[in-house]
């Protein structure tokens, strides 16, 4: 198993011990298909840029949390300390986080287990902020939405 399906793995048994009556559930959006069969699922509607990690439960103002997973690996070490490769979300992946996140959802992307614990954890608390990379996302959305076409 890759990284981030690692990650995913341990995100759904997180959820199923901590929060086992939430609704949460992952979208396997990233699978391989055929060229008849990418454009008969389109027509049914499924959508690129669906994030991974759904958790549909109202809390403190947001209609539900949606959660980008992405892999990072070790590419060296740097005053003892590990220095990570991200991998980040893709365009329509970001279009997807975007769109909720103007719509009413908790949006974050994610890059190890605690960081996703830590989002779910903050988010049903009260306490939710989406990371850096996500409001930078959702800030540079906002100039682009104030500015004359």
């Amino acid at each position: 198993m890759k990284g981030e399906d690692r990650l995913a793995v341990s995100c759904k048994s997180y959820m199923a011990a901590k929060f086992p009556d939430v609704l949460y559930f992952h979208v396997a959006n990233e699978r391989k298909t055929s060229k008849a069969r990418g454009g008969k699922l389109k027509k049914m509607g499924v959508l690129a840029g669906v994030v991974d990690c759904f958790v549909d439960h109202p809390a403190h103002g947001y209609h539900g949390l949606r959660v980008e997973l992405k892999d990072k690996t070790i590419k060296g070490v740097k005053d003892g300390r590990p220095v990570y490769d991200l991998k980040y979300p893709s365009t329509t992946q970001k279009d997807f986080l975007i769109k909720a996140h103007k719509v009413g959802y908790a949006v974050n992307v994610c890059w190890s287990l605690d960081e996703f614990m830590d989002t779910v954890e903050s988010y049903f608390d009260g306490s939710f902020a989406p990371c850096d990379y996500m409001m930078n996302l959702i800030n540079e959305d906002k100039k682009c939405l104030s500015k004359p076409r």
